[in-house]
C-alpha cells in the first residue's frame, strides 16, 4: 500500500511516501513561497520523479493541527481533493502526536506548539513498545499549568519551536529534544495514518477537518476568573 503523507502546519513542508515498509522519498522543505504557491507543484515534482501519478496513491495521511490555520487549510484541501477525485481513504493525524512519534524511546514526550497569549497547545504521549500512546487530550493550556503537569511524570522530554518565547519559564533540567525535531514529519504522519488505517480509523474525504482543540478545563476556568 502506497501511503502520502503530508503536513503543513508550519513554515517547513512535510511530505513522504511509503510502500508498505519502505520509504520512497520524505522531504521537509523550509518555504520561500506561500504554502498556497509551493504544495501541489512540489509534490508533483517529487511524484514524477518516482514515475509515480496522484491516482497511484492508496491512502493519505494528512497532519490536521494545531498550527497554522493558512498552512493546515491549504494542505487539508488538497488531500481532500485529491481522494475525492480518485475515490481514497484519508487519515487525519495529531501534529502534536506526529511529533512526539519522532522521540521513540522514550518514557514522557511533552509536545508543545505555541497557542500565544502565554498558552501552548500541549499534547502528552508515551512509547510502549514500539506504539506510541496518547496519555493526556491534546490542549491549549497556559504555560503556568504546563510547567505543573511536567512535575507530575518522570523522565519527561520537550519539543517544539516555543522556547525563545516561553524558555524563562523551564528550569534547566528540563530535557529539550534537537531542533531539527520541533516540527511534524510527514514520515511519521505516514506510518501513524497506516497503523490507524488498520486499525479501522479512516474518514471519506469528506468527513476529515481541521483540529481546533479546546482549552483545559484550568484555562477555561482562568479565563472566567
Amino acid at each position: 500500500m502506497r501511503v502520502l503523507g503530508i503536513d503543513s502546519s508550519t513554515f517547513m513542508l512535510s511530505m513522504s511516501l511509503m510502500e508498505d515498509d519502505k520509504l520512497i522519498f520524505d522531504v521537509n522543505i523550509r518555504q520561500e513561497k506561500t504554502m498556497a504557491e509551493s504544495l501541489q507543484p512540489t509534490l508533483a515534482g517529487l511524484m514524477k520523479d518516482q514515475d509515480l501519478k496522484i491516482e497511484d496513491i492508496d491512502l493519505y495521511g494528512i497532519g490536521v493541527g494545531p498550527g497554522s490555520f493558512t498552512g493546515l487549510r491549504i494542505g487539508v484541501a488538497a488531500v481532500k481533493t485529491f481522494a475525492r477525485i480518485f475515490d481514497k481513504k484519508v487519515v487525519g493525524v495529531s501534529s502534536l502526536r506526529a511529533m512526539a512519534h519522532s522521540l521513540a524511546g522514550h518514557k514522557t514526550i511533552f509536545p508543545l506548539v505555541d497557542a500565544r497569549r502565554d498558552r501552548c497547545y500541549r499534547g502528552i504521549y508515551s512509547f510502549s513498545g514500539e506504539r506510541l500512546e496518547r496519555i493526556k487530550e491534546d490542549e491549549a493550556v497556559h504555560i503556568e499549568e504546563i510547567i505543573n503537569e511536567i512535575r507530575e511524570y518522570e523522565d519527561v522530554i520537550l519539543l517544539g519551536d516555543v522556547f525563545k518565547q516561553y524558555g524563562n519559564y523551564f528550569d534547566g533540567d528540563v530535557k529539550i529534544a534537537p531542533a531539527n525535531l520541533f516540527y511534524p514529519r510527514a514520515s511519521s504522519i505516514a506510518i501513524l495514518a497506516l497503523e490507524d488505517y488498520y486499525n479501522g480509523i479512516y474518514s471519506s474525504p469528506y468527513e476529515v477537518e481541521i483540529e481546533y482543540l479546546k482549552p483545559s478545563q484550568a484555562e477555561r476556568d482562568r479565563e472566567n476568573a
